[in-house]
């Protein structure tokens, strides 16, 4: 998942480099930047030696418990008024694909790298465990009805079973300075907006400063941490 939030850094700002025009222009993720419905789907593979070690259905209810949930909570209000008006980003929301399943219900995670990171390492850590973990004990918080009402308020009741389901999982030490920008949030009551703007979030600055060609993600980190982006 690292290396996915790394070639994800490496496609905007070239794409920068390339168009200069695309770095002066506002950059917007989130539920419904300008009022439109966007989303952040996610892509597990879980095929292997030719068969699905988990059905898309099975998945996206397990992703629901954990990462859908935590996605409402930090999305902001826009993303109550996403599934409100356009139906779209539903608990358990999939897509069978060749490679294994798409995850369809979160909204739009490319605010900055650090929720990119968190969202990505909690997915592939709750699936891992279902597929890798015969002794998983995952708890049945039943929150679908919430995401898509998008109550914050009870999910936030049920943050603290939720966040110790996570803390169990074989990968999350393993993953753990990244999915804890998540328990940050939470805690926090913040949302995934950066405090910066997207652009330098991502490491891209003001288009008249000369863009630095593969800029690592460490660097990101290093420069626009948790406490910088999210106030």
């Amino acid at each position: 998942p690292i290396r996915v939030v790394s070639n994800i850094a490496d496609i905007l700002r070239e794409a920068s480099l390339m168009e200069r025009s695309l770095a002066g222009l506002e950059w917007k993720a989130g539920a419904m930047p300008g009022g439109w419905p966007i989303g952040g789907h996610i892509h597990l593979g879980t095929k292997i030696d030719g068969d699905f070690a988990i059905g898309a259905e099975q998945g996206a209810c397990l992703l629901d418990q954990y990462v859908g949930a935590i996605c409402a909570m930090v999305e902001g209000p826009e993303g109550t008024a996403r599934r409100a008006t356009s139906g779209y980003g539903k608990a358990s929301a999939c897509r069978e694909q060749d490679h294994g399943f798409e995850y369809r219900t979160p909204a739009s995670w490319l605010t900055s790298p650090h929720v990119a990171a968190g969202m990505l390492c909690l997915s592939k850590t709750v699936i891992y465990e279902a597929i890798n973990n015969p002794d998983a004990k995952f708890g049945n918080h039943n929150t679908a009805p919430y995401i898509n009402s998008g109550n914050v308020n009870v999910l936030r009741g049920k943050f603290s079973g939720i966040w110790a389901d996570i803390t169990r999982m074989k990968l999350y030490q393993e993953y753990k300075q990244f999915i804890d920008v998540l328990y940050f949030l939470v805690d926090k009551k913040l949302t995934w907006e950066p405090s910066v703007s997207m652009k330098v979030a991502w490491g891209i600055e003001d288009p008249e400063v000369s863009l630095p060609h593969r800029m690592s993600l460490s660097a990101i980190w290093s420069r626009y941490n948790q406490e910088v982006c999210h106030g």
